[in-house]
């Protein structure tokens, strides 16, 4: 039925990359009902692009983890070089 298909698919169901574009190696938490998702930049700026979603499937880039240049020195980066599989966590105990 019509009312149960979003652009095509059935109802609850989702077309993967969930992220499209260029977003490898994704580390993801949860704090409440929300969830963060961080992903490799490697060298390129700014870096660490950080989302959020509360249902694992629509995700909002809030911004970027390095977002000046003096975090990120890339001036003399190769391709090989800069941030590779960022990790994040909430830690329960200082509530960040």
């Amino acid at each position: 039925d019509s009312k149960c298909r979003l652009f095509g698919r059935q109802m609850g169901q989702y077309i993967n990359p969930i992220l499209s574009g260029f977003y490898p190696d994704p580390s993801v938490c949860r704090k409440g009902d929300t969830y963060y998702l961080v992903n490799s930049s490697f060298s390129f700026f700014p870096g660490i692009p950080i989302f959020s979603s509360k249902d694992l499937v629509n995700w909002t880039q809030m911004g970027s983890v390095l977002d000046r240049e003096s975090q990120l020195p890339l001036a003399h980066q190769g391709v090989s070089g800069g941030i590779f599989a960022p990790a994040i966590t909430y830690n329960e105990k200082n509530k960040t």
